[in-house]
């Protein structure tokens, strides 16, 4: 798998970059986190406004920016939850569901957007 995700990354010069964000975001969940996800944030950014990026891949690029949002609104709701937080409301559970059931989905669009990736084919638009 990994040896056919680094043929796209050599077919497609922007794939590699795509990627690249896929895999940081990926690891994002660990403790690493705070590095990975402004750095693949960045690179979406720099591929998603350049001139040069083919519309397949502005797509995944897009995609990705959501995910990462997706990623930062879960983490806010979880740690805005936490006991001694604001443990007294009786919401608060469900705002912690929602920020794992948030971070769920994260995982999810990072392995559906490396599957579609590896197929060479944009992201639909529905998904986004």
């Amino acid at each position: 798998m990994v040896e056919a995700l680094q043929a796209v990354a050599r077919d497609h010069g922007e794939g590699g970059r795509a990627l690249t964000i896929y895999l940081l975001l990926a690891v994002a969940l660990m403790a690493v986190g705070v590095v990975t996800v402004p750095i693949a944030a960045v690179l979406a950014c720099l591929g998603l406004f350049g001139r040069d990026t083919p519309s397949w891949l502005r797509s995944h690029y897009g995609f990705q920016l959501r995910s990462t949002l997706i990623s930062l609104l879960s983490l806010g709701a979880i740690v805005l939850m936490l006991p001694g937080a604001d443990g007294g409301v009786a919401w608060a559970g469900y705002v912690m569901l929602a920020g794992v059931i948030g971070l769920g989905l994260f995982v999810i669009r990072c392995f559906w957007g490396l599957a579609i990736l590896y197929r060479r084919k944009p992201i639909p638009a529905w998904l986004i």
